[in-house]
């Protein structure tokens, strides 16, 4: 799925635009969370187990993963990409991604396009636990 938005985040908070990842994810939403946390994935190293590698302190909430969204949005990339990784006990995981550093497509359009997926299959599978595609570790 993707969408066209407007890249102006006075228009479109990270909380508006999760509203609308979660409204589109709602009929394969297997349960309800308390609390939605936000993860950066920018090239997040991989263990042999194909699971992303998650420092505990990378897991922001809303408020406070909004600064990096608005400077993503600011370099006015191609493309966003905003995924209903699964729950993190009850934490609704959210991850934002952008294209690489130093891509041609990191910068300088009219428009960005937010695409949303989620969750990978072997997270439905699992009861929508996060765990089996993230291995969250201590900072």
């Amino acid at each position: 799925m993707a969408t066209e938005a407007d890249t102006s985040m006075e228009t479109k908070t990270l909380g508006k635009i999760i509203e609308d990842l979660v409204n589109q994810m709602r009929t394969s939403l297997a349960m309800d969370w308390t609390s939605i946390v936000v993860w950066f994935d920018d090239g997040r190293q991989v263990g042999a187990d194909g699971r992303s590698v998650v420092r505990s302190s990378e897991l922001l909430d809303i408020d406070g993963a909004q600064p990096g969204v608005d400077a993503l949005c600011a370099s006015r990339p191609a493309w966003i990409n905003l995924s209903c990784v699964g729950l993190l006990g009850r934490a609704l995981l959210v991850s934002v991604e952008g294209p690489p550093i130093g891509s041609p497509s990191r910068s300088g359009y009219p428009k960005t396009s937010f695409n949303f997926s989620g969750p990978r299959n072997r997270v439905k599978d699992a009861n929508w636990d996060a765990t089996a595609a993230v291995d969250v570790v201590s900072s």
